[in-house]
């Protein structure tokens, strides 16, 4: 079974998976010891020299299906690669989320201010008509 670049370059899947996998346990590696390494082989493209020393970039369905079985393998719940992604969909859902509990808050204390108003004033006129002794 053989996979193509975007040149037609015909590459072995199971060969770009490994060197995929590769990849991501060194920028693992490497970030758990604080080091940033140059590339993120979670958000870039991987660049693999063939044995004839052509440089393909493996294709994104490679990548990626890689990436999800290194990451459900070994349990990392938040890898370089779904941080990304997670924290652009956490951040709409929370700006909206924000949004709505701020109206919500806002419009629950004028309602709030409205009722401690018309009983201050409805108090004040029981208390002019010589209802209640203020």
């Amino acid at each position: 079974m053989a996979n193509y670049t975007g040149n037609f370059i015909q590459i072995n899947p199971e060969q770009a998976s490994k060197y995929v996998l590769m990849q991501l346990r060194k920028y693992d590696n490497l970030t758990g010891k604080g080091i940033e390494p140059t590339t993120d082989p979670y958000r870039e493209p991987i660049i693999m020299t063939l044995d004839d020393a052509r440089q393909v970039e493996i294709p994104d369905e490679i990548q990626r299906a890689v990436i999800a079985k290194h990451v459900s393998d070994n349990a990392v719940s938040r890898s370089h690669y779904e941080s990304e992604i997670d924290a652009q969909e956490i951040s709409h859902h929370v700006n909206d989320d924000e949004e709505e509990q701020t109206a919500t808050s806002v419009f629950f204390q004028v309602a709030v201010c409205l009722v401690i108003i018309v009983t201050i004033l409805y108090l004040l006129s029981l208390a002019r008509k010589g209802m209640i002794v203020v």
